[in-house]
């Protein structure tokens, strides 16, 4: 059963593995293909391909900066209400056990 599970975690982690943009090369047939023009072309998809990563991973960054704040100044308003919510807490036990027995 252990070794069943880590199978299907292996598998599913398989599943986020992505090819670099680098790297990949799409299948062209080489015969009615003029070779030249789509290496030009690879170079020049690579290049915006690469851009717009750069842009795409500065833009996720950005916004996780502003979840964090969110998240903090969030925390910041719980924590200091939680003080008041902590002293009607009990009161409102006791009234539930009244009102329930």
């Amino acid at each position: 059963m252990k070794s069943f599970i880590c199978l299907c975690l292996v598998v599913a982690l398989s599943g986020c593995i992505t090819q670099s943009l680098a790297t990949y090369e799409p299948v062209v047939d080489p015969y009615s293909t003029d070779m030249n023009a789509f290496q030009a072309d690879l170079v020049q998809c690579r290049g915006i391909a690469s851009a717009v990563k750069a842009q795409y991973e500065k833009q996720a960054s950005e916004q996780a900066a502003n979840n964090l704040l969110i998240g903090v100044a969030t925390g910041a308003l719980v924590g200091a209400a939680s003080p008041r919510i902590l002293l009607i807490k009990p009161a409102a036990l006791v009234l539930l056990r009244l009102y329930f027995l």
